[in-house]
């Protein structure tokens, strides 16, 4: 029984086969109907359904389903053909080919119960004996080429299940021909770009894996399928020196995988960098152009110098000396994958395990089919549908409460009421189920930095270990676009600066090894991605400085608090480096961190311990569409609070209230003292009163922060939909956008964290950058 994983990827691949299929079939009969009638071969068609049948057998290869694997490559095979112009298609031909569609559905029924193909061999047999009849009947040969032969026993190959297709030798470019060139449409380098992506990322993650442990064999097995599959699609696409430069990372994978070379860091090193070259070349088929690796033949002599070097220090062993790069767990491994291959007597299913009492075993209970279904659809559609459920809300909210019906004061309105709540329930449903479509969990994004900090700590001579943690949190879309590249910044900063050196850190009484903590996890609305160090901290002295250089701060600055001082890197172009290394200095990285987090209406704090380390939290809304606030009124201005900033409301009296030095006013509330904030003094407009006992003190919360907003009046909660400020008024700070209320009137949305700032300054610092910052209101 496979573990959940691989159960996953078994789902993904029924999914995806079904599809195939699908899609294959009629168009199948599309190419019968189009030869009859020109009797020539559609290369468009031919060409799809080749690709089809060449992604289902690369699945099956990676998946280790060698019966899928074998008639789908015979399949291919007898394609292949009518796409080369050697024969053509009759109506037996696809007869055959439709019956392999039936046959390979019935393998994937059979897996989607028992997560295995076996046990249908016999019948693979005849299907493959039929298609190589074909095959015959074309090229007059009787399996002379290797591509023929997938049914010979496994026997011939020393670990056969790591490929369905290892009997293939495709280390020269597969040749196209023109009229196939002409039929590759943008679709199809559009799902090649994507796969690629998915294939490369895939080889990556086992790459670094085996960088500490060369000898995982399920890891090597990982990374040769990924780089075969791509090897394969690259061929068929005509992409010569992706193919080539891919089979050459293989074939040094094939070596260590059959343990005839060891592999080390140096040769791994290599292998990321092909993988970098890789994705050039992938980058140049998404503009449209044909991939070309200028390093080609640089970069396939260093490959074959380390191989020749790891053959040769393997040679100089003596016979005596155990072998690391093939120990005899692996070749265990080997042979329990042979073992599996084999349909596995029922008495074998039932058996208890090892450590279970020795009792007869009860009857196994018929396992019930494993069922997923999903279908892919384009993002801009999912966007559309977004945009169309915000609407929605907005348009839920006009209907109940429309100006009209406050006239009919002396109807009944329980019947509308009751309409419009049931009208309200379906809203917020809809709104869960939108949002929930465009959220994707932080792993992928994660793992991308596993290469980032190896790569940097080679770079500076620094060892790094980096731990992740929080990765299945899940974050809209949009997020994921945006926080990527500050990532970036903030771990090339903790490397480049943090983390001392090994020698420098044993001085200190730390360990050689830096630690990099890369976290997510869910704090009240938000998500928190902060990225930790245990280097040497920020030095406020040569920050206060530098800022005093360029004008930044006034004085000596030496009343400024920590956190304040701390933001100041995020200064364009702010900079303590003494000298720009190819890892930073330029003081760009960290005002990309803020606006990227600013776009998309997110914070960045700054904790740290001078000696101990540096954290910086990336505090990032939950979703970045519909929220539910709380429309309160100050003067004749309308403004929404994000009603999971509310702690609660309350009435102020003269006893509780007591005023600063600085003009500071402090509430004290239960034995809590809470700064208060007057919105009308902030925003600059008349209120209904100022006097603090006539209006009402909502108590706000902020990353612990807790203060007071004096407002006039408290309207009621309602679910909004937040729409981004024109460029036209540009940028207002303590205001995070605006929506549109029932009546058709725009309404501000404030912003909690920037007034917490402003409370934390005092009185004076709120009344002086309050009003030139955030002078707007909607009347």
């Amino acid at each position: 029984m496979p573990d959940a994983e691989q159960q996953e990827l078994l789902l993904a691949f029924i999914e995806e086969g079904n599809e195939l299929l699908d899609e294959s079939e009629p168009l199948l009969i599309e190419l019968e109907t189009k030869s009859n009638e020109s009797g020539e071969v559609d290369g468009e068609v031919i060409n799809t359904i080749f690709r089809l049948y060449h992604s289902l057998k690369g699945g099956a290869g990676f998946l280790d389903l060698d019966t899928v694997g074998k008639v789908t490559h015979v399949a291919e095979t007898l394609l292949d053909l009518f796409r080369k112009g050697k024969g053509s298609i009759s109506s037996d031909h696809v007869d055959i080919l439709n019956k392999t569609c039936d046959f390979l559905r019935k393998l994937l029924n059979n897996i989607e119960t028992n997560f295995t193909d076996a046990g249908f061999e016999d019948e693979a047999e005849d299907i493959i004996h039929d298609l190589k009849k074909k095959i015959e009947g074309i090229t007059g040969e009787a399996g002379e080429s290797a591509a023929q032969k997938p049914a010979e026993p496994a026997a011939k190959e020393a670990d056969t299940s790591e490929s369905s297709h290892a009997e293939e030798k495709p280390g020269e470019p597969t040749e196209v021909p023109s009229d196939m060139q002409l039929s590759i449409t943008p679709e199809m380098v559009k799902q090649f770009t994507a796969e690629a992506e998915d294939m490369l990322t895939a080889t990556e993650e086992a790459f670094l894996i085996l960088d500490k442990d060369p000898t995982n064999q399920e890891q090597l097995g990982e990374a040769f399928r990924a780089l075969h599959s791509f090897k394969g699609n690259a061929g068929f696409f005509g992409y010569g020196d992706l193919e080539k430069l891919s089979h050459q990372a293989e074939t040094a994978l094939d070596k260590i995988r059959r343990g005839e070379i060891g592999g080390d860091s140096q040769l791994f090193s290599l292998l990321l960098e092909i993988l970098d070259f890789l994705r050039d070349g992938v980058e140049q088929a998404v503009e449209g152009r044909q991939p070309t690796i200028a390093a080609l033949p640089g970069l396939t002599n260093l490959l074959q110098g380390n191989v020749a070097r790891l053959e040769s220090s393997k040679a100089r062993k003596p016979k005596g000396e155990p072998q690391a790069d093939k120990p005899e767990k692996a070749s265990e491994s080997n042979e329990a994958k042979e073992r599996v291959k084999k349909p596995a007597p029922q008495a074998k299913k039932t058996a208890p395990k090892a450590n279970s009492k020795a009792t007869a075993p009860a009857p196994a209970p018929a396992r019930k089919a494993a069922q997923r279904q999903s279908i892919r659809v384009d993002i801009e559609k999912l966007e559309m549908l977004l945009d169309l459920v915000g609407e929605l809300v907005i348009a839920e909210t006009m209907v109940a409460q429309n100006p009209d019906l406050k006239e009919l004061l002396n109807v009944s309105l329980d019947r509308f009421e009751k309409s419009a709540s049931h009208l309200n329930k379906i809203t917020r449903d809809l709104q869960d189920i939108a949002t929930s479509i465009r959220m994707i969990p932080l792993s992928a994004t994660f793992r991308r930095m596993i290469r980032l900090v190896r790569d940097l700590a080679h770079k500076t001579g620094k060892k790094v270990d980096l731990e992740i943690i929080g990765e299945e949190i899940e974050v809209d879309r949009t997020v994921i676009e945006k926080i990527t590249d500050p990532l970036v910044h903030m771990i090339r900063n903790s490397i480049d600066h943090g983390i001392a050196t090994p020698e420098s850190r044993k001085k200190l009484g730390k360990p050689e090894t830096g630690h990099l903590l890369l976290e997510a996890k869910y704090v009240g609305g938000e998500v928190w991605i902060s990225i930790k160090d245990d280097g040497q901290g920020l030095n406020r002295e040569k920050i206060l400085e530098r800022a005093i250089e360029r004008g930044l701060v006034e004085g000596d600055g030496l009343d400024i608090p920590d956190a304040q001082i701390w933001q100041l890197i995020f200064h364009p172009g702010f900079s303590t480096a003494e000298k720009i290394t190819a890892v930073s200095g330029r003081g760009v990285g960290m005002d990309v961190v803020r606006r990227n987090v600013e776009d998309i209406r997110g914070k960045v704090d700054i904790v740290c311990v001078p000696g101990e380390g540096t954290e910086v939290i990336l505090r990032i809304p939950l979703t970045l569409a519909i929220i539910d606030g709380m429309l309160i009124r100050v003067g004749r201005s309308l403004y929404i609070i994000p009603i999971i900033a509310i702690r609660e409301t309350t009435k102020a009296k003269y006893k509780d209230i007591t005023t600063m030095m600085d003009g500071q006013e402090i509430i004290n509330i239960r034995g809590n003292l809470y700064p208060i904030v007057r919105l009308h003094e902030f925003y600059g407009i008349e209120p209904s009163s100022t006097e603090l006992t006539e209006g009402i003190l909502m108590i706000v919360e902020n990353t612990g922060r807790r203060f007071c907003l004096f407002v006039d009046e408290l309207i009621g909660q309602q679910q909004i939909v937040i729409k981004g400020l024109s460029e036209y008024i540009g940028k207002v700070k303590a205001i995070s956008g605006c929506t549109i209320l029932g009546d058709g009137k725009v309404c501000l949305i404030i912003d909690i964290a920037t007034l917490a700032d402003r409370s934390e300054q005092g009185k004076n610092a709120v009344a002086q950058t309050g009003i030139q910052d955030a002078v707007v209101s909607v009347e």
